[in-house]
């Protein structure tokens, strides 16, 4: 859990003032607490605050602790403690989160349905996403502008005009979420010539994909009335990415209907697994198809208006590639996001401890942190689906907090993240002793300028 941390790092940069620790009286810890139990004891004030919205109803305060919390987890890295120093900053950094607290829980009264939509927003993976992540960062500062810190009210139509905008982000958060990897392969598809060579199917992709972001925009707090559109956009993305590759494995030479019935048998005579028809599994193909093709680096951008940026980010993917074999990681890029799939992080069934095999695939990861200097690192932790959805959770929070303090172990400058996925985003099904390896692991996402 140490690894909420790296949140603070650049809410610090967001709205930053000066002097306020003075203000506050640190907080005393028992004598008996060592170094491990101070960090977590502020990590546990941390998510506290933050789940009070205290990063917005009382930002001075939060931003102050996290500052406090960066010098106390400096020192606490370092090889020769203060513990002294550790004390004070970890005292200060803990009596702000509390103070940053009873701010909140005095304000929110007069923002509460603004509050209610932008926690919807956040619970949607605003922050998780770069682009959305921005947008809230924005939202939040005007509105701490607008109310003088939220210590004044808002008149109706500023209300409402707040509560939209949390609203509408959250909507895109669920595009992201839902269509994100659809969107990537109909770009993929477009820079292979799909506009010529599968026209139809690029246009049916395209079509379906639309009608499942009119229905998000209609009802996005009901997935029920989308799930079945987006799983058909799903179908026809994965279906149009398998006729190009038909079509090219021939060098061009096969019309669009003939590659479409060739997939087609083949799909039939397949059969990997019992339910490959379902709407369901193909969402899951799909998935693994753009993850596996988002290694290919050799895509042709020239064709395109903003060449040089493009070509720019494919130099940057190629040469974070180069760093690991390909029995290690994965490598794809959404937005300006980085995203490291890690494959030989062996962790044992049911425990969260690095393996020692396990570093020297990290030690990559940090090599490649000190080339690109991300602005934020998220660290993703997976499970397979061996116990419940609860005891999953906690075990991926645990994988992703010890990858990022090792991360944090080695001196990198950037604000660091955890978020627990579960057993929900499977690599591969967990038919067996060794998919379920596969399935135990953690993404990394670089966000990168």
């Amino acid at each position: 859990m140490k690894t909420l941390i790296f949140i603070m790092i650049s809410l610090i940069l967001i709205t930053f003032t000066t002097a306020c620790s003075h203000d506050v009286k640190r907080t005393e810890f028992p004598s008996q607490y060592n170094s491990d139990e101070m960090i977590e004891s502020i990590e546990a004030s941390f998510f506290k605050a933050r789940g009070k919205q205290s990063d917005l109803l009382a930002a001075k305060e939060f931003n102050h602790a996290l500052e406090h919390y960066r010098e106390a987890r400096k020192e606490y890295s370092s090889q020769n403690i203060d513990l002294k120093k550790l004390t004070t900053e970890a005292g200060l950094s803990h009596a702000l989160f509390k103070r940053s607290i009873e701010l909140a829980d005095r304000r929110k009264q007069n923002y509460e349905f603004i509050l209610s939509a932008r926690m919807k927003a956040i619970d949607k993976d605003a922050r998780f996403y770069n682009r959305t992540y921005q947008k809230l960062k924005a939202i939040d500062e005007d509105l701490i502008n607008d109310t003088n810190g939220l210590t004044e009210p808002l008149d109706s139509e500023d209300y409402s005009k707040f509560q939209s905008k949390y609203q509408d982000l959250k909507v895109e958060s669920i595009k992201i979420q839902e269509l994100g990897m659809i969107h990537d392969l109909i770009d993929q598809a477009r820079e292979r010539d799909a506009e010529e060579k599968t026209p139809e199917l690029l246009k049916k992709t395209i079509r379906l994909t639309k009608v499942s972001e009119n229905l998000i925009d209609k009802n996005s707090s009901n997935a029920s009335k989308y799930d079945e559109a987006v799983l058909k956009a799903a179908y026809s993305a994965a279906l149009l990415t398998d006729v190009l590759d038909a079509i090219d494995s021939r060098e061009g030479q096969l019309a669009e209907s003939v590659g479409l019935e060739l997939v087609q048998k083949n799909r039939a005579l397949g059969k990997k697994d019992s339910d490959i028809e379902t709407l369901k599994d193909f969402l899951a193909y799909t998935k693994n198809r753009l993850n596996t093709s988002r290694t290919d680096l050799n895509l042709v951008t020239e064709k395109l208006e903003d060449a040089s940026r493009k070509l720019k980010k494919n130099q940057r993917l190629q040469d974070i590639a180069k760093t690991f074999e390909k029995s290690e990681a994965e490598i794809y890029q959404r937005d300006s996001d980085v995203i490291i799939r890690l494959k030989k992080i062996p962790f044992a069934v049911g425990q969260h401890k690095i393996p020692e095999k396990g570093k020297k695939v990290l030690e990559k990861v940090i090599t490649v942190t000190e080339k690109v200097d991300p602005t934020k690192i998220i660290v993703l932790g997976h499970t397979d689906i061996t116990g419940s959805k609860e005891y999953n959770k906690k075990l991926a929070k645990k994988r992703a907090v010890n990858v990022a303090r090792y991360i944090n172990s080695k001196k990198v400058d950037s604000e660091i993240e955890t978020q627990a996925v579960g057993y929900e985003r499977p690599l591969v099904a967990n038919t067996d002793r060794e998919s379920r390896a596969l399935n135990r692991r953690v993404d990394i996402i670089l966000a990168v300028n």
